[in-house]
């Protein structure tokens, strides 16, 4: 049985990555009727046992016809595959007409608790109207935004009613980035196949569901009166749209985020409280003699009860991924309980897995799968490696606290590689105070919150906000501590380099293994050695590289040098507080491990300074150029670890700098040349075209004004003669940049155009001699982009 499960799951990972690509009906077709003929082949060589491999006297027969059981694995991993490639079929995205209108009416079934932002509100819902997809493809969802104030509405989005909305849809999509969030991977995981800006909206049908019964629970949550309203929504309904960016940082860096996320934890404690609870009340009702033999009959009825209390839960919560897996892991459970069954640990995670598989096809696209998968392995193996010393008597008296204790490191150490290339780092307080919130969680937080909302919803509104009031109390002091904690820097370890995490990974697997500890010592010495080589061989990279980040319509660009890095602006940030330096540079700089020293400000649009206070608060050292202070200027010179910088405009510092006065920056590293005109024009162009000729001869320019038709004059690129143009831009922008006139011009001097907004980062790497374009997100790009 686990080979045949292990085949599938096989196949299914090969369709997962063929899903890059429109599956095509043939193909489906194809697998499907092969994986039927491979079922009957097999079962027709298990009947006629005179065709046996063992018993066919021909060698060449023997080499050619395979015992049934491989037939049987084939099989199985065929399923799997048409499995995947049949839900990939079945995510159609909208028509490009759709998507590509200026304005189109269409009828939303709003599925999800719409997010309440300061001047706007995030609604997700299901396409109900135009139907524009085949009957047996899945209802489109879709995210919109309306910019709108919450007050001036007559009545505000629900889940579960149905609007008509006048909506501009765009297709998913997203920046690219080293350390960056992949944002149309995030929409595809959640079936998001269009987002768009809402611009009017009527209300149509509020039909009675389970939404319906989320929405009134949040709506009850929002009229209690809770000094922490987010958390109880976060615990009752797995809503956590409330909570700010700063909280949830704070939770975050000392490793408690996750009992936020309604998982196997909260699901297990309303399984275990309902079957135990159910027998306790039997055994108080029928007496003591007979409550044995009754509790033993009712069991099984006590562990299907618990099982759908379990599956209520979910529906309250809307079903996310993290309800999911641990539902299918707890059900796998029950069904090992009530039919008598015993499944070893591995043929327990391949069922599990299978099953979740089916449940939600892209549930492996979402990093908290594996993060669970991760936790749930670690713990398997501590439970086999401690067993045989848990009943040692020394261990005795300490074992309940040592078992936690053990827990709490073994899921610190198991998924730190993990979390540390998700999360740019980990927290190495989260087992100490992992010690304290999992017990009050568990015992005292979750129980009240779900028996308030059950008291809510039964219509007792004031002993439901006295059982919410009373679960609360405990975090509303606990809460600043947590926050001091979270500020001291000794809370956060961050990211280490990929080689470096790859090393501490194997690092944990030889502590792990039952090895004699002479040879975990020469082991970890070898890697220890490794470790340093790496390091050695960084302080002394030989090369330069410039990467042009992908930051939408801005412009943000890092010069790499031996570990450390220039800044040349710092991208765009919104009044809602979103800034490309936050979502962007600061984890490029972490992933790649950089530590900028200087900082250039070409001028003072938000687009090229909107990250600029946010990147002075992380790097308070960090030393700045175009900025108030420090002004740029013609003339202005240096040296930054061995690459040569010249200002060759602006004539005169001004403050703030217009485009027109960009501080154009000419880089010289040995005989390769880099020039950064920032969102410099014609004029200016021209003029440094008659008085500075000679240092505006390039090897690779950065086009100035994303590419606009005031800028990259016809003169200034005969100067400049760049062999390779950077375009950093947004996909579909409003100004319609790059200009098909310069494209032209380009064209004609047969130079190479890289565009952030077709290929994401773009990265030119040389050794002062040669250089070379490197795209790492290129296959990316393609891929999600061609599946939206």
């Amino acid at each position: 049985m686990e080979r045949c499960l292990l085949a599938g799951l096989v196949g299914a990972t090969l369709a997962l990555y063929l899903a890059t690509q429109p599956a095509a009906p043939q193909l489906l077709v194809y697998s499907l009727s092969l994986s039927l003929s491979l079922t009957v082949i097999s079962a027709w060589l298990k009947r006629a046992t005179w065709l046996k491999p063992y018993k066919l006297k021909s060698c060449c027969a023997r080499k050619t016809v395979l015992p049934h059981h491989v037939y049987w694995l084939m099989m199985a991993a065929l399923i799997g595959f048409s499995y995947i490639q049949w839900q990939t079929l079945r995510a159609t995205p909208l028509p490009l007409a759709m998507l590509n209108a200026q304005s189109a009416s269409i009828t939303l079934l709003i599925d999800d608790i719409p997010a309440k932002k300061p001047g706007r509100l995030i609604i997700y819902g299901r396409l109900q109207d135009p139907v524009c997809w085949p009957w047996w493809a899945s209802v489109p969802r879709v995210r919109l935004t309306w910019y709108v104030d919450q007050q001036n509405l007559a009545q505000t989005p629900q889940a579960g009613q149905q609007w008509r909305f006048k909506v501009r849809l765009k297709a998913p999509d997203g920046l690219f980035n080293q350390g960056g969030f992949n944002y149309p991977r995030y929409l595809w995981r959640h079936q998001v196949r269009a987002q768009g800006s809402i611009r009017e909206g009527v209300l149509l049908h509020q039909p009675t569901a389970t939404n319906t019964l989320r929405q009134r629970l949040y709506q009850q949550l929002q009229q209690a009166d809770l000094k922490l309203p987010w958390l109880v929504a976060a615990l009752a309904i797995a809503y956590r749209g409330d909570i700010d960016d700063s909280t949830w940082t704070i939770w975050q860096r000392t490793g408690v985020a996750h009992l936020l996320a309604i998982s196997g934890l909260h699901l297990g404690l309303v399984a275990i409280g309902v079957s135990y609870g159910l027998r306790w009340l039997l055994r108080r009702l029928s007496g003591r003699r007979r409550a044995a033999q009754e509790v033993s009959q009712v069991w099984r009825y006590t562990l299907i009860l618990a099982w759908l209390m379990g599956w209520f839960y979910a529906g309250l919560a809307g079903f996310p991924t993290s309800v999911l897996r641990a539902m299918g892991l707890w059900t796998v459970l029950f069904a090992t309980q009530l039919l008598g069954l015993t499944f070893t640990r591995v043929r327990l995670i391949l069922v599990v897995l299978s099953l979740l598989l089916l449940l939600d096809p892209w549930l492996w696209l979402d990093s908290g799968f594996w993060l669970s998968l991760t936790a749930v392995i670690a713990l398997m193996w501590s439970h086999w490696r401690w067993q045989q010393q848990s009943s040692s008597a020394s261990w005795r008296w300490f074992k309940p606290v040592l078992a936690l204790l053990r827990v709490e490191f073994i899921l610190l150490l198991g998924l730190w590689p993990l979390q540390n290339s998700l999360f740019h780092g980990v927290s190495p307080l989260a087992p100490w105070i992992n010690l304290l919130w999992v017990p009050l969680f568990s015992f005292w937080l979750v129980p009240l919150v779900l028996i308030g909302s059950l008291l809510a919803l039964a219509g007792i509104p004031l002993a439901a906000q006295f059982c919410w009031q009373l679960a609360e109390q405990p975090m509303i002091y606990l809460q600043p501590l947590l926050s001091h904690v979270a500020e001291q820097p000794w809370s956060w370890w961050p990211l280490a380099q990929q080689p470096s995490l790859w090393l501490a990974s194997a690092a944990i697997v030889v502590l792990a293994m039952p090895l004699n500890w002479r040879l975990r010592l020469a082991m970890l010495t070898l890697l220890s050695v490794i470790q340093l080589s790496i390091t050695y061989r960084r302080e002394r990279d030989p090369y330069l590289r410039l990467h042009v980040l992908d930051v939408g319509q801005s412009q943000a660009l890092v010069i790499e040098r031996q570990g450390k890095a220039m800044l040349v602006d710092t991208g765009i940030a919104y009044g809602s507080g979103f800034s490309m330096a936050a979502a962007v540079i600061i984890p490029f700089l972490q992933q790649r491990q950089l530590q900028p020293e200087v900082a250039w400000l070409s001028h003072h649009d938000r687009d090229h300074a909107g990250g600029y206070l946010r990147l002075t608060e992380q790097y308070p050292q960090l030393r700045w150029s175009g900025d108030q202070q420090h002004p740029c200027q013609q003339g202005q010179a240096g040296v930054w670890r061995g690459v040569q910088w010249q200002v060759l405009w602006p004539q005169q510092a001004k403050y703030p700098a217009a485009n027109d006065d960009s501080c154009v920056l000419a880089l010289r590293f040995h005989q390769f040349k880099l020039l950064l005109p920032g969102d410099l024009l014609r004029t200016a162009e021209q003029h440094l075209v008659k008085t500075r000729p000679q240092q505006l001869d390039s090897d690779v320019l950065v086009l100035p004004h994303h590419g606009s038709r005031s800028s990259s004059s016809q003169a200034f690129l005969r100067q400049v003669k760049p062999s390779l143009a950077l375009l950093s831009r947004a996909a579909n922008n409003r100004y319609g940049f790059p200009h098909a006139a310069v494209l032209q011009r380009l064209a004609e001097q047969s130079v190479v155009v890289a565009d952030t907004a077709r290929w994401g980062q773009l990265s030119v790497i040389s050794d002062g001699y040669r250089w070379q374009l490197q795209l790492p997100y290129a296959s990316q790009t393609r891929r999600w982009r061609r599946l939206n």
